[in-house]
């Protein structure tokens, strides 16, 4: 009885663990594409922010071009397959060297580790730019869609999460405006651009 009161003890906080591991993964998965969710991805950004100084990373932030007709015309269940799939060339194109999320919506987020160079890093956006923008197939519906993409570096701990969004999003703007479906990477021109932006806002702000 001792025995079988003991085993069942175990085997109830075996289940316990299996369901709070399911748990945690769930909340922290987007449900449609199963990739990390925004909470995860600010989680994972703040551990490489920590390191950044001795280990530089890339920050990617990427918007879907031309996913919001298809999902009008053809309806939510069209353009879900839609961001299935995009999830699943994600995953390809990353593979092992970057981790690669889901923000919301058709906007999706990478980390791309390593002090890659510049040449390299080009290579990684035409690829990943390359894959988007492969024909989709969605159960009878033919869709053809791309992805802007856009890339910050950051070797310092001196810069906060927000802030690094905030000039990878300027280079996501950048790119929509001039080269839809096409990486672009945060220089220091922006940087400039960024800061005349602002104070040019404060002063309209403040007049």
């Amino acid at each position: 009885v001792v025995r079988q009161t003991q085993l069942r003890a175990v085997q109830a906080r075996v289940m316990a663990e299996a369901l709070h591991t399911e748990a945690q993964s769930m909340a922290d998965s987007d449900v449609l594409t199963g990739l990390p969710n925004r909470r995860s991805f600010f989680r994972v950004m703040e551990t490489a922010l920590t390191g950044a100084g001795q280990t530089p990373f890339h920050l990617a932030l990427i918007d879907l071009d031309g996913f919001k007709p298809i999902n009008d015309i053809y309806g939510h269940s069209v353009g879900d397959t839609l961001l299935i799939e995009v999830g699943n060339r994600l995953r390809r194109v990353c593979g092992e060297q970057a981790f690669a999320a889901r923000m919301g919506g058709d906007e999706f987020a990478i980390i791309l580790y390593g002090d890659i160079n510049a040449a390299d890093l080009d290579a990684f956006g035409t690829q990943l730019c390359d894959a988007l923008r492969d024909t989709y197939f969605l159960g009878g519906v033919t869709a053809n869609i791309s992805g802007s993409v856009g890339f910050v570096r950051c070797a310092t701990d001196q810069l906060t999460a927000s802030q690094l969004l905030e000039r990878a999003d300027y280079a996501l703007y950048f790119a929509k405006q001039n080269l839809r479906g096409a990486p672009i990477v945060f220089t220091e021109k922006h940087e400039t651009e960024m800061r005349d932006f602002s104070l040019v806002d404060q002063t309209l702000r403040t007049s």
